[in-house]
Parts: structure tokens; sequence; C-alpha cells
């Protein structure tokens, strides 16, 4: 009886194990040995049919999830201040299929194109068919929410996912439960809108407590805003008075308590679509 038991579950784990190298095979290749030349690129496309299927299923850039979004075909890599391997990081991939192989148009990660905001050409390929895809370099922390109702006026249930590319990040990746809500009077009313969202430690309860965590090197809190600053079209002006303030003026009052907020930088997604650029802080208390 013991010698069936244990030849059933030496069979349901080789099944296993056999469904997952057929199903999710995982490839990790230098992105520099990825690169080919325009001509083989194209030759690659010639040679086979575009198919709507996604052969990628997934990315990660040295060892990092990215975040996909599958309306633009865009992966998205967030660089790792001072990190040497930043401009020709490890790329591993889950493919539908073990014949899936990936191929980038010839192009080097550099200050120059991440500034520009390059689009780096890629495409996915087995024996018959290829899709292509795009990677997205930036040098900012990503915030991606997920959630199933539409932020509005209330608030809704949220699950908040933080990728911290700074050099002195502590963690690089903070997951939270979460509530989020549009915020603001007549900023509500605009295309881009700012929002609050407050972490919090368990949504199935009915009084979830706050999820107190120091996001990006700013002070520990549950309460954080995102700012769009749809009408600043530098997308600088209020960002660098609110941090100046706060680094040279706050606590200069009778009190002694810090009366400013701070900001940071961080490319945004919701439900993996790309939002733009926005500025996390905590409100004044």
């Amino acid at each position: 009886m013991n010698k069936k038991i244990i030849s059933c579950i030496v069979l349901g784990i080789s099944v296993f194990f056999i469904i997952y190298f057929v199903f999710f095979f995982q490839t990790t290749r230098r992105f520099s040995k990825l690169c080919v030349s325009e001509e083989t690129y194209q030759t690659l496309i010639a040679q086979r049919t575009e198919t709507a299927e996604e052969l990628i299923l997934e990315m990660t850039f040295n060892d990092y999830q990215a975040v996909y979004d599958s309306i633009d075909k865009c992966f998205y890599y967030s660089l790792i201040e001072d990190d040497p391997d930043a401009y020709d990081p490890e790329i591993g991939y889950t493919a539908r299929d073990g014949n899936v192989k990936l191929a980038v148009k010839d192009m080097k990660i550099s200050d120059e194109t991440i500034a520009d905001n390059v689009s780096i050409e890629c495409v996915a390929y087995d024996d018959t068919s290829y899709r292509e895809y795009v990677m997205k370099c930036t040098t900012l922390p990503i915030v991606s929410i997920h959630f199933y109702e539409e932020p509005a006026d209330l608030d809704v249930d949220i699950t908040f996912e933080l990728f911290d590319n700074r050099v002195e990040a502590q963690k690089r990746e903070l997951v939270s439960e979460g509530k989020m809500r549009i915020r603001g009077v007549t900023t509500a009313s605009y295309e881009k809108k700012g929002y609050k969202v407050t972490l919090v430690e368990n949504l199935k309860k009915e009084y979830p407590e706050e999820n107190q965590q120091s996001v990006l090197g700013m002070r520990s809190d549950g309460d954080w805003m995102l700012y769009a600053g749809y009408n600043d079209q530098e997308k600088v002006r209020n960002v660098f008075s609110a941090n100046l303030w706060y680094a040279s003026c706050a606590d200069n009052n009778v009190f002694g308590v810090k009366n400013g907020m701070e900001y940071r930088y961080v490319e945004t997604f919701f439900n993996d679509h790309y939002m733009g650029l926005y500025a996390i802080g905590f409100p004044v208390e």
C-alpha cells in the first residue's frame, strides 16, 4: 500500500514538471546576446506569420519582473541605480512554447535612449509564427496598482505594488493591500486625475488597519497621494516647491513639527496599463 502511494506521488510530481516545462519554458540571456542586426530581424519576420497569441508570458530584468502593458505590447524596465549590469541586464522570459526564442533589434540601452524615450523593438518567434513587442527603459521607480472597480469618489479595493530602484533601497519590492479614490475638487474634473491611496493590512476585515510603510525613503505612513500634475506642463513646479519647502523650512515653527510634504516621481500603471508620470507623496498633517 505504501509503495502504491509513493508511486502515485512520484507520478504526480513527474506530470507536474512535464506540464510546467511544456507550457512555461523559462529562458535567460544577457540583453546584448539577444541583439541581432536589422537585416536578421527583418528576415525572422519575413519567414514567419504574425500571430495574435502571446508568445511571451512574462519577462524579467536582472531577476525582477517587468510590468507588461498588453495594449501596447510593451515591457517596462526600471534600471537600478549604480547597478553595473543595469545597461546590459540579464533578461529572463517565460514562453508559451519551448520552441519560442527572443531577438532584439540591434540597440544599446544608454542614457540617451532612456532620455529620448526610445522603444526597443523585439520579436518572439518559433518555427512558423512571430509576435513583436517593445521594451521601455526608465530610471524612475514603478508603481503598479490593480483593482476590479474603477476608482471614483468612494474607496475601491486595490493591490499596491512598488518597485524601488534607488541604490539605497532597503528592499526592492513593496506589495500591500489598500484602498484608493479620486482626490481633489477642481482636479477631479481633469482628464488625468489625482488619487488618494491608503495602504491597509487586511481588506477582509470590516475595519482594516493601516499598513504604515516608508515609500521611496519618505516617512512611514499609511496614507499616500498620487499627484498627476495635469495643469503643470513641466511636471516640476509643484513637486520641486513642495520638496524644497520640506527640506528647508517645514519644521521652522514654534511647535517644531514638519508641516510640509514630500514627493517622489514614479512611472504609474493601473491594471498593467501605463498611466504616465505621477508623483507619490504623503499628505500634510
